[in-house]
This record gives C-alpha cells, structure tokens and sequence, in this order.
C-alpha cells in the first residue's frame, strides 16, 4: 500500500473512580478540597487567576490565552478562560497535574507525554505518543501495537523496561496517593482495587503522503483493514476479520471530505483525515487539535460513566448515596445526556454517543437517570 506516515498521534486513557473514598477523606487529606463544592470552587478560583501554589502543581485542563474548542463548546459556549468556579463544579470539570509521574526516556522516533486529572469523584491518567515513524502505513500500525503491548518503555533511572499497563498502575496509584494521602490510597486499593487496565485508545495522523493517500476508504480493503487495526491494537491485525465498513464507521457530519472517516471498536478511535495531513501545516494542526478535542470527550465520557456505575451498584446494595456525591451523580446524568443528545450546549461528538453505546451502560444510564426523574437517553 503506498501510504507513507511520517507523524501520527497515540494516546491511552484510563479512569479511577474514588466516590467513597472522597467522601470519606479528613479534613487533613491531602485533596480534601474534593469533598465540597464550596471548596472545589474556591482551589477553580484560584487556579484560573493563577493564584494557586503548592504541591503537585495543580492547573486548569485547558492552557492559558488558547481557546479550547472542547472546553469552549462543552461548558455551554462559554470561552474557557470564562468558565466561572460555579460552572467547573456543575459541569465536572477536573484540574489537571503533570509532575507527578515517572519520567519516560524518549525513543528515537517517540516522545511521551503524561497527564493526570482530579475530578470530585475520582482520576483519570492520559499517556500520549508522538510518534515519527517514517515508514508505509503498515510500519506504523505495527509500531503503535509494539507501543501498546510491549515492554519497550523505559523509566529514567531505572534499567528494566515496562509496558503500559505498568506504568499505568504506577500512576493511578501516584494520582490515588496524591488525592487521598498513602495511607487511605492503601486501603482504597484493598476496598476499591485497579482492575480494568485495558485503555481507551485514540489514533490520528498528522502528516503522511503517497499515491493511495486520497483513495476512498471503501474502496481499499488495505486501507480499511490497517485503520481498524489502529483502533483494535491487535498483534494479529493483518489476518483478523474485518467488520463491515459501515459497523467500523462512526458516521461524520455531511460537511468533511468523502475520504474522511473515523472508525471505532469498543475501546478503540482512528481518525483518518487525509486531506489535512498532506504536508500542510495549517491542517496538520487543525487535525492535532482535533486529536485533543476527542482525547477530552473520550476523557469526560469515560469518567461520567464510571460515576453511573458506582451509583447503579450502590444503589443495588441498598447504599443511600447524599451530599456532593449525589450532586455529581445529578450532573453526570444530565452532562450523560447532553452528550449522547448532541445538544447545542455541549461539545457534539457521534463519537462519544458511540462510546456510551459500545460501553454496554447506556441502560445503566437510563436506571440513575429515571431515579433522579429524568428521561431516558435519546438521540
């Protein structure tokens, strides 16, 4: 296949949810702040007027003076430099921290980046691969699976390498530590341990050439069968049975370029814009941004339906759930349902409404939303 890539994007996330261990923190805790509004209201006060100190680091998820389409479009149309403390809360938006982590040794065609975001009700650990590879299209899927499943990641200052899942239980115990204090991360790790390591992947090129690059996708069965490979991350993704297009699709609004797509599995995103990574600057970037944007959606999803699930189980327990908890249960099942709506106040993705229905949870969502009086989800 004459597909050459010289830039692509891999980035991983993983959710922890801490509900009954927030509750319960002291005063003493570390990140007790978490336990109430007026609190988190006050640290998102200080962290916009950049006032805030201490350590971790704590900042807002957006950077300064830049306008975050995401964040822009998911607190209701508001700049995100004017998301008021009051909105942060009822939107449940995370702060986010970065120099918790183990550094990473770069590798010759990679750079890794690591972020980490709180929310009142538990974390979140993002791993990024910037990735040159300079190779065809099938060098890169390979080299994004060895990035996935290998150990071929090396921790400064220390000689063995790890793979992801690794490094991944090290930092959502880093972030556990960091939010309630070592002791209560140790006993959260006996009550509430970190099982599901599996990420959510998401995929996307940033520069890449050849003479296949702008042939229809439905038309290159060599095309179809790498970017599903990207979104499944399989060893044996050259000789796996391909889904019918239509099923790997996610549909795209009428306005993109017919070579355009995004294909999906259940854990997995490839972003395939071709006609922005043809060694144009200015839609390599519009593709970046678009990267970053999905990585938020992918971020704020996965978080809220971690939430519905603590209130299902409890629920099922007899467990009576009060207080801010309750309050972010409220506001995730309506954000829930904004989301999978596609309302206009609110970053509109058919990719998260396909997160939500591939998550096996969208009933789960319907159960804590009849419970607090709200309607179904609907499209």
């Amino acid at each position: 296949m004459n597909i050459h890539i010289d830039k692509f994007r891999l980035t991983c996330v993983w959710t922890d949810l801490l509900a009954p261990s927030i509750a319960t923190m002291p005063d003493d805790a570390p990140m007790a702040f978490l336990r109430r509004r007026s609190s988190y209201e006050d640290l998102f006060a200080l962290l916009r007027e950049g006032r805030a100190t201490g350590q971790p680091s704590l900042s807002l998820p957006w950077k300064a003076m830049s306008r975050q389409r995401f964040w822009t479009f998911y607190a209701e149309e508001t700049e995100a430099q004017s998301v008021t403390p009051q909105q942060a809360w009822k939107l449940l938006i995370p702060v986010r921290v970065t120099d918790v982590f183990d550094s990473l040794t770069d590798q010759p065609d990679v750079y890794a980046t690591q972020e980490g975001f709180i929310f009142p009700f538990g974390t979140a650990y993002v791993l990024s691969f910037y990735i040159e590879p300079k190779s065809l299209l099938e060098g890169a899927v390979d080299r994004a699976i060895e990035l996935r499943h290998e150990r071929v990641h090396t921790v400064a200052g220390e000689g063995a390498r790890v793979d992801i899942l690794t490094l991944a239980r090290r930092s959502l115990g880093r972030l556990r530590e960091i939010v309630l204090g070592p002791a209560a991360a140790t006993t959260a790790a006996s009550q509430w341990p970190i099982t599901r390591l599996d990420p959510r992947t998401l995929v996307s090129f940033s520069q890449a050439s050849g003479t296949e690059l702008l042939m229809p996708l439905a038309a290159n069965l060599d095309l179809q069968r790498a970017l599903v490979g990207m979104t499944r991350l399989s060893r044996s993704w050259r000789i796996d049975a391909l889904p019918p297009l239509t099923k790997a699709l996610v549909s795209q609004t009428s306005r993109q370029p017919l070579e355009h797509a995004m294909l999906a599995n259940d854990r997995g995103r490839c972003v395939w814009q071709p006609h922005d990574i043809q060694s144009d600057p200015v839609g390599a970037k519009r593709s970046n941004c678009y990267h970053r944007n999905l990585v938020f959606a992918t971020l704020q999803v996965q978080s809220l339906l971690g939430l519905m699930s603590y209130a299902a189980k409890s629920r099922d327990k007899g467990v009576v759930v009060a207080g801010p908890t309750e309050d972010c249960i409220r506001y995730a099942a309506g954000l829930l349902g904004r989301i999978y709506g596609g309302a206009d106040a609110t970053y509109r993705t058919t990719s998260a409404r396909r997160h939500i229905e591939d998550s096996g949870m969208k009933d789960i969502v319907d159960q804590v939303r009849s419970a607090r009086a709200m309607p179904p989800l609907a499209a």
